[in-house]
């Protein structure tokens, strides 16, 4: 789908342009469907000039515009094939003559309204329009931190995030206020590890792996590899130095995220002469194996679990 204003994807010439519909059309023919959008009254947002993007609000369109003649059709909201139209007869001899309908891009005024008038042929245009009686206008999305980065390469997002995706691997979670991404990094064979710290400058991580096919797993095998993980990290753990890394016995979680098996578990260690304990959840859909892990000071652990589920609840993978 190729999204762009009534003006660009046309396929024939509003306002005395070539635009990009026509030369789309002369390569796809009917394979390609087009729509055009049309609407009575409401609001929408648009550069005012010097003011930058604002809200406008725009009353009922002129009598006698196709705008108008589609409101008087008293239905709100539908979509017009304008390709199963009468061939002859006065709908076609209607549809046939251009009429004038609003044409609004990137830049309104009021003052120019009047300028955002333009006629059009609608079956010369589009194959289909879609009219809307009242329109509202767009809301601001929150906050978005996109985790993309070249491989191999370190990726700093200052401030505060509230949803954090990987488009590169179609993976997100979601941090609550106050929790911030800190780097991001591409290394390995299609991995990637994120630095998390939240409003006490405590630091976390995910780290998660984009399988190959033939890496993808059976539910079993999944089972299995849940299950063999926190072995492998206690090993992991004492070859980076921390001699007395153990998993509690009586931790073991088998759980669901966003509906793929998951496990999680405590493991103690010392650390500077701290006991501390290391929060871990493992993840593993068909196509990406991924782990959350926090570590904190044995006190602290109970609040921390409950914070730190908030964002392992809210990872979605593939």
């Amino acid at each position: 789908m190729l999204w762009a204003h009534n003006g660009h994807v046309s396929t024939e010439s509003i306002g005395g342009y070539g635009p990009m519909g026509k030369s789309l059309r002369e390569m796809f023919g009917t394979q390609m469907v087009v729509f055009g959008f049309a609407f009575n009254q409401g609001s929408f947002q648009a550069i005012d000039q010097g003011k930058g993007l604002r809200d406008f609000t725009v009353p009922p369109s002129p009598a006698g515009s196709l705008d108008a003649t589609f409101a008087a059709a008293g239905i709100p909201l539908f979509a017009l094939d304008l390709r199963a139209a009468p061939k002859s007869g006065f709908v076609a001899t209607w549809l046939s003559e251009p009429h004038e309908t609003r044409s609004i891009g990137a830049v309104f005024s009021e003052t120019l309204a009047a300028q955002s008038l333009a006629d059009l042929t609608a079956p010369q245009c589009f194959d289909v329009m879609i009219f809307v009686e009242k329109t509202t206008a767009a809301r601001k999305n929150p906050e978005v931190s996109v985790l993309s980065c070249p491989i191999g390469e370190q990726y700093e997002q200052p401030g505060i995030a509230r949803e954090c995706r990987d488009l590169d691997y179609s993976l997100s979670f979601k941090l609550p206020a106050g929790w911030r991404i800190d780097r991001t990094i591409r290394f390995g064979d299609q991995e990637t590890s994120i630095g998390i710290s939240n409003p006490q400058s405590q630091t976390f991580g995910l780290w998660y792996k984009v399988l190959k096919p033939q890496e993808k797993m059976t539910s079993e095998e999944i089972r299995r590899a849940l299950a063999a993980s926190p072995d492998e990290k206690v090993v992991q753990r004492v070859n980076q130095g921390l001699t007395d890394y153990r998993i509690r016995p009586d931790s073991h979680q088998a759980r669901s995220i966003a509906g793929h098996p998951a496990l999680s578990c405590i493991a103690d260690f010392t650390q500077d002469g701290r006991d501390m304990a290391e929060y871990l959840t493992w993840i593993r859909s068909d196509n990406t194996f991924a782990l959350f892990f926090g570590r904190v000071p044995v006190a602290e652990l109970d609040s921390f679990r409950e914070s730190f589920d908030q964002i392992i609840e809210t990872l979605r993978v593939p």
